[in-house]
């Protein structure tokens, strides 16, 4: 699937750039929740706390040997990995990243109109903490500034490369009911590809939001294992610690 994604994103270098976004985060959502068109189905008051209690972190995690990183410093060094086709543990390796919930223009309007939220799935857009800091050092206290900017508005898609998609998966017993994705992107569609977690599990029903504290805004510190799918980070996260 993954070098699927990655001829896909080949082909598509040539052609429309927002067009070329589109297809290509279709395409790495079927990467990112599996392969099947599902995620889980609703959980119970009870699953949901449970799966918060395992999933949120009092303490920031750290590791032996796995430095604290950036979405756009992870995206490089995954890049770097697999063309020299060196340093296997780092493509499938848990990692440390830092970013904040949204803060930059939507650079997918079509395809995920609630960013940087995912409406009915675990799953939220992490932003690099120098993009976020930067447009906001240039947007000011404006919260319309990304459609009222005619440069924001014209070249939100640049923000792309700073965003991690960050995905939880449920508990692997949880039973999963059909729901496709678009080919503008993550949102449900019939007869389309897959959905469920990179592992095998399926997304968890719930938006990111109700499941964890965290809020268009909050820094996190998030724990799990990367891949790139075309030019897309994905993180399959198995924790969360909210810094602010």
């Amino acid at each position: 699937m993954l070098a699927t994604v990655c001829n896909t994103f080949a082909e598509l270098r040539g052609r429309n750039t927002a067009a070329a976004a589109g297809l290509l985060l279709a395409a790495a959502a079927a990467c990112c929740i599996g392969c099947g068109g599902k995620v889980a189905s609703q959980l119970d008051d009870a699953a949901v706390q449970q799966l918060r209690n395992r999933l949120l972190l009092a303490e920031e995690p750290t590791a032996d040997g796995t430095p604290l990183t950036t979405p756009e410093e992870l995206r490089e060094q995954l890049a770097a990995a697999a063309e020299s086709a060196a340093d296997v543990e780092l493509a499938g390796g848990r990692v440390l990243v830092i970013g904040q919930v949204g803060g930059v223009p939507n650079p997918w309007k079509e395809a995920e109109p609630n960013f940087p939220w995912k409406r009915g799935e675990a799953t939220f857009f992490l932003v690099d903490p120098a993009a976020a800091d930067a447009y906001a050092d240039h947007s000011g206290d404006d919260p319309d500034h990304a459609e009222t900017c005619p440069f924001c508005s014209k070249n939100s898609g640049d923000y792309a490369k700073s965003i991690a998609v960050v995905t939880f998966a449920a508990p692997a017993a949880t039973p999963t009911a059909g729901r496709g994705v678009s080919q503008a992107g993550f949102g449900p569609a019939s007869g389309a590809a897959a959905g469920g977690s990179v592992a095998g599990n399926a997304a968890a029903a719930i938006d990111a939001n109700k499941l964890l504290p965290i809020k268009k805004g909050s820094l996190v510190v998030v724990r799990g294992r990367a891949t790139l799918a075309g030019d897309l980070l994905v993180i399959q996260a198995d924790g969360l610690h909210v810094r602010q």
